[in-house]
């Protein structure tokens, strides 16, 4: 399978064939794990994942959306994943509502805990004022 390189610091990147799809069989075969819909190659790259290879290699042929995010991955894990994308995931209605939904609610939790914060630096910024 030919993948981007995640510790390839060149710019020689090949762009991914997002046009390509894969069926939750070939997800497993193909040692990729489904986040948000499509298909991450993880073989090369479990090794070097932080939380260790055993977990991530217990995550193949699986969806890993909910807990990527409940794990609380930064922003790096995020631009590390993209690197490794192959293909969209071909699923059921279903499947691509709950994708639609679990989106939707993490962009209204990331809107609420921005509004969380920015009231909490207001209310410091005011303890400060006499």
């Amino acid at each position: 399978m030919c993948v981007n390189d995640a510790n390839d610091k060149t710019n020689t990147k090949v762009a991914p064939d997002v046009s390509k799809t894969m069926t939750r069989e070939e997800v497993e075969e193909e040692q990729c794990v489904i986040f948000e819909g499509k298909a991450y190659y993880v073989k090369d790259y479990a090794a070097q994942h932080p939380g260790g290879d055993k977990i991530l290699r217990s995550q193949i042929g699986q969806d890993i959306t909910d807990d990527f995010y409940a794990t609380g991955h930064s922003s790096q894990a995020l631009k590390t994943l993209e690197k490794l994308l192959v293909a969209n995931v071909i699923l059921t209605d279903e499947e691509e509502a709950m994708v639609a939904s679990s989106k939707a609610k993490r962009k209204q939790l990331w809107t609420r805990s921005l509004q969380l914060m920015t009231k909490q630096k207001l209310n410091n910024a005011n303890c400060w004022e006499l």
